[in-house]
């Protein structure tokens, strides 16, 4: 069941996806739930990661902050329901009713779109309560909020290995926006650099400031009202970040993995059924489970015969910001 969308509200200013850890910086309920793959019909869902869900026994509600009196809103909300399951829900913003009882559909997922009347957001701050009408619970996927006006872009900045910046200009659904202009200002500048296809950009402040030395800057992107600024000391920035090599030096090892629950037990032979997850990627997503906590993944590649001799280093990022690496020389056994 999806719901058309009413007015011209193309811009995405916030997105909250409910079941995912610190991906719904605006929902105040916090409980979360997964809804296991045997419950709906996955073929279905436009994304595994709608599985998550945030739940709550009478009402999930979200506040979203410094919203502008002038502008348009659309609300989108993207649920989903177990096949044996009957809910139905109402949807509120500051004690006004934006959608009467809905029932969910059953297995799959439903999306109510509607408009944001003009006296919820009068107070620049618009709360959304989702409430259990019938059912035994509420539980919500992703809400999506958009805009008749253009957000500010999101500018993130860390430090890289060689005494420079590298950070992203991005939107709020982490897409990277390209050919953005950087401006940056203070002890390393002033200058200005443009973001790649992918978003980053690059600072290369040796000639501002030399190896060894520190100083505060002042990074902007876009303008007027539009305009994000971002001040940084560059003591306080995480430095040494590894940039990805040139394509032609660099294997992507993305995609398919093959999956054994526990400690590894030796290469499987091809002929060797095993499941597969997807990487990057969490195991859950696929319904997988570890045995006691362990898992091992086997995937075979080719090595490019123009590496025969060179270090090669492995990169393989881990939960929490953690990451392993080891190095060898390819073609010396």
């Amino acid at each position: 069941m999806i719901h058309p969308a009413p007015g011209e509200t193309p811009f995405l200013v916030a997105l909250e996806r409910c079941g995912v850890e610190l991906g719904a910086p605006h929902l105040r309920t916090t409980k979360k739930r997964r809804i296991e793959t045997a419950e709906v019909d996955v073929e279905t869902l436009p994304s595994d990661s709608l599985r998550f869900v945030g739940w709550a026994e009478e009402a999930l509600v979200a506040v979203f902050p410094e919203l502008g009196a002038e502008a348009a809103y659309t609300l989108e909300a993207t649920f989903l329901c177990e096949r044996e399951v009957r809910r139905v829900v109402s949807i509120t913003a500051g004690g006004r009713e934006l959608q009467p009882p809905t029932g969910l559909a059953a297995g799959t997922v439903t999306v109510v779109r509607l408009a944001v009347p003009p006296p919820a957001v009068a107070d620049g701050t618009l709360e959304i309560r989702v409430e259990r009408v019938e059912g035994p619970d509420v539980v919500l996927s992703e809400l999506r909020l958009f805009s008749s006006e253009p957000p500010a872009r999101i500018l993130t900045v860390v430090g890289d290995s060689r005494g420079g910046l590298i950070g992203t200009v991005g939107t709020v659904d982490s897409s990277g926006i390209a050919d953005a202009a950087v401006r940056v200002s203070g002890d390393g500048g002033p200058f200005e650099v443009r973001t790649d296809a992918a978003g980053v950009f690059r600072v290369p402040l040796r000639e501002g400031l030399a190896l060894g030395r520190h100083g505060r800057l002042m990074l902007s992107t876009g303008v007027g009202a539009l305009e994000t600024t971002q001040a940084l000391d560059t003591r306080q920035v995480a430095l040494g970040l590894r940039e990805l090599p040139p394509p032609d030096d660099r294997l992507d090892l993305g995609g398919s993995w093959r999956f054994a629950g526990g400690p590894f037990r030796g290469h499987p032979d091809a002929g060797t059924e095993l499941a597969t997850t997807r990487v990057p990627g969490h195991v859950i997503f696929d319904a997988l489970v570890p045995e006691d906590g362990v898992a091992t993944f086997h995937r075979t590649f080719e090595v490019p015969a123009a590496w025969a001799g060179r270090a090669v280093l492995t990169v393989l990022p881990l939960r929490r910001n953690q990451s392993d690496s080891s190095e060898s020389k390819i073609g010396s056994r």
